[in-house]
């Protein structure tokens, strides 16, 4: 483990610095922060490997018409509104 020289650091200059408190009118001193403790042990994720159990078609493709049903209608009414913006008003004759 390696010594270092003592250097004053964020903390000790903040530790000196006072607040006026809007409540009281008093300096109100700041605290010090506490080093924090850091692990140094690292932990190998890996990856579980795949089962090869697949839904069939048929889920496949019953899932996949949900998610049209469910993400169209709101895509086309959106995409309905956007269209609208440029068609051009109707005006009506005259009437004389």
């Amino acid at each position: 483990m390696r010594v270092m020289a003592h250097t004053p650091t964020m903390a000790h200059a903040t530790a000196s610095i006072s607040l006026k408190t809007p409540f009281a009118g008093k300096a109100a001193p700041l605290r010090a922060a506490k080093p924090v403790a850091r692990a140094t042990v690292s932990k190998a994720v890996r990856a579980a490997a795949s089962t090869g159990e697949y839904p069939d078609m048929t889920k496949r493709n019953l899932l996949n018409l949900a998610l049209v049903g469910a993400v169209g209608l709101p895509g086309t009414t959106l995409v309905g509104g956007f269209a609208y913006f440029f068609v051009p008003p109707r005006y009506a004759p005259a009437q004389a």
